[in-house]
C-alpha cells in the first residue's frame, strides 16, 4: 500500500461492522493521500480543512472545507494531491437502513439523501453537498460528540450513537432540499410495499407488471407514483440495489462472477456486466481485483 496509508488502518475501517460497533466516527487531523477504495458500509465524509483531489465514479473534484460526501455500499472514492487535508469520517452498517433507520425510507425529507439521490444513475451511489459556515459548525459539533462516544462502552451507549447519527442525517438532508421549496410528495403505501418487496427479494424475477400486481396498483399509474416519490423508476431502483449487493459479494466472497450475478438477480451475465460497468465505471472482475485485497480476503 502506497502514499503512507497503513494497511491495518484501512482494514479496520472495512471490517469495523463485523465487530460489535455498527456506527463509528473519527477525526483525521492530518489526512494524506488515500488510494481509491470501496466498502460495504455507508460512509459520510466532512472536509474540515485543507484540500485534495477527490476521485469518484462521477469524476474528480477539488475539495474545500464544508464539503460533505455520502457513499452508499459499493461506491468507491480516493484522495490524491492532499494539502493540509483534515476530515471527519462517520461510517455505519448499511443494514441499519433496513433496521433502526428504516423509517427514513418513508420520510419525504430524508429519503432523497439516502435513496433518491445516491440511487439515481448519474450519482453512482454518492451524494455531495456544501454546508454554510453555520451548518458546518453544527455538523462538526455532532461529529465531535460521535467521536467522543468512541471512548465509551459501545453497547451501553448504542442509543446515543444512533441518536447522533440521526441528527447528522437530518442536518445533511436539510441542506439538499431545493431552495425553491418545491412540495415533496407524501409517501404511498403501494410504494413503501414495493420498496420492501424489492429490498427483501432481490433475486425475484420482478417485472413492472408483477410488481404492480403485488402492490395492487395499475402498472402505468404505479410507474408515475413510484417515480414521483422515489425519484427513479421501479426497475432502475431494483437494478441499483442489485448492483450494491453484487459489489458486496465481489469483495466479501469467493464466488465466481457468474455466481454473483445470479445471486444478485441477473440471469443474463453479459447484461449484468454491462450494468455493473455502467454504474461503477469498471467491470465486476476489475472491481474485485481492485477492492477485494482491501478486505483481507
Amino acid at each position: 500500500m502506497t502514499n503512507g496509508t497503513s494497511p491495518t488502518r484501512l482494514l479496520n475501517w472495512v471490517t469495523y461492522h463485523s465487530s460489535v460497533r455498527r456506527i463509528v466516527a473519527k477525526f483525521n487531523p492530518v489526512h494524506g493521500n488515500y488510494h481509491i477504495h470501496g466498502h460495504e458500509f455507508v460512509e459520510i465524509v466532512l472536509i474540515a480543512g485543507g484540500t485534495c483531489l477527490h476521485q469518484t465514479a462521477v469524476g474528480n473534484t477539488r475539495t474545500r472545507p464544508g464539503d460533505v460526501f455520502l457513499f452508499r455500499r459499493g461506491a468507491w472514492h480516493g484522495y490524491s494531491e492532499a494539502k493540509k487535508l483534515s476530515l471527519y469520517n462517520c461510517c455505519f452498517d448499511s443494514a441499519l437502513l433496513g433496521q433502526g433507520l428504516k423509517w427514513m425510507e418513508e420520510d419525504p425529507h430524508l429519503h432523497p439523501l439516502l435513496w433518491t439521490i445516491p440511487l439515481s444513475p448519474k450519482q453512482k451511489g454518492m451524494v455531495s453537498l456544501h454546508l454554510s459556515p453555520t451548518e458546518y459548525q453544527a455538523c462538526k459539533k455532532i461529529l465531535d460528540q460521535l467521536c467522543a462516544l468512541g471512548k465509551e462502552d459501545y453497547l451501553s451507549h448504542y442509543g446515543d450513537h444512533l441518536g447522533f447519527l440521526i441528527q447528522l442525517l437530518c442536518l445533511l438532508a436539510r441542506n439538499i432540499i431545493s431552495p425553491s421549496k418545491k412540495k415533496i410528495p407524501p409517501s404511498h403505501t403501494a410504494v413503501i410495499h414495493a420498496l420492501e418487496l424489492m429490498n427483501e427479494h432481490l433475486t425475484e424475477s420482478w417485472t413492472l407488471t408483477s410488481l404492480a400486481k403485488k402492490v395492487h396498483v395499475e402498472p402505468t399509474y404505479f410507474v408515475r407514483l413510484f417515480g414521483k416519490i422515489v425519484g427513479v423508476s421501479p426497475m432502475a431502483y431494483l437494478t441499483r440495489r442489485r448492483l450494491e449487493h453484487a459489489a458486496n459479494l465481489l469483495t466479501q466472497s469467493n464466488n465466481t462472477i457468474g455466481e454473483i450475478g445470479f445471486m444478485s438477480g441477473w440471469v443474463d451475465m453479459n447484461y449484468f456486466s454491462r450494468c455493473f460497468r455502467q454504474h461503477f465505471k469498471m467491470t465486476p472482475s476489475r472491481y474485485r481485483e481492485k477492492f477485494q485485497r482491501s478486505t483481507g480476503l
